[in-house]
């Protein structure tokens, strides 16, 4: 221990705090998401989950994220990172896309009340969630289940744990 502690102890400290701030993007003002659509705009966002330490626009962080609505995100502000959710940056969960890829459901349903909680290995999420309520998806329990959330009642959940 003696040894990795003259070896090896500022280094790692130095990596953590680094992993812990903007790393190397530092420089780096616009996102760097590369894709077509995207504006360059303030990197202002990072996940926790992703690999990397790179930092992203609002809207990219949001359309990169549209299947993994669980992923942690960070906001940069003041010198910092602090904790935001998906949720907060404009992102909505519609089931609808999950059964049917391709087409949007002309009659979404909003989860009741202010907001659909779903327990996860990584944390507890607040999501913005649709069901479908066209009358061609499966019950909303069911909806639940195909994204691999186990709803918390049979009929009209407002709460899911991830399995």
């Amino acid at each position: 221990m003696r040894k990795w502690k003259v070896l090896y102890q500022w280094t790692w400290l130095n990596e953590l705090l680094r992993g812990e701030g903007r790393g190397d993007y530092g420089a780096f003002a616009r996102c760097i998401c590369g894709h077509p659509a995207c504006q360059r705009g303030k990197a202002e966002v990072r996940c926790k989950d992703c690999d990397g330490c790179e930092g992203y626009a609002t809207a990219c962080m949001v359309r990169d994220h549209l299947r993994n609505p669980l992923h942690r995100r960070w906001n940069w502000g003041e010198g910092c990172y602090d904790r935001t959710t998906l949720k907060d940056l404009g992102l909505s969960v519609h089931l609808c896309r999950e059964l049917h890829p391709d087409l949007i459901c002309p009659h979404p349903r909003r989860a009741p009340g202010k907001s659909f909680v779903v327990m996860d290995s990584n944390g507890i999420h607040d999501v913005d969630l649709f069901y479908c309520d066209c009358g061609k998806g499966p019950s909303y329990p069911t909806q639940l289940l195909r994204m691999r959330w186990l709803p918390s009642t049979g009929k009209l959940p407002r709460t899911a744990a991830t399995f």
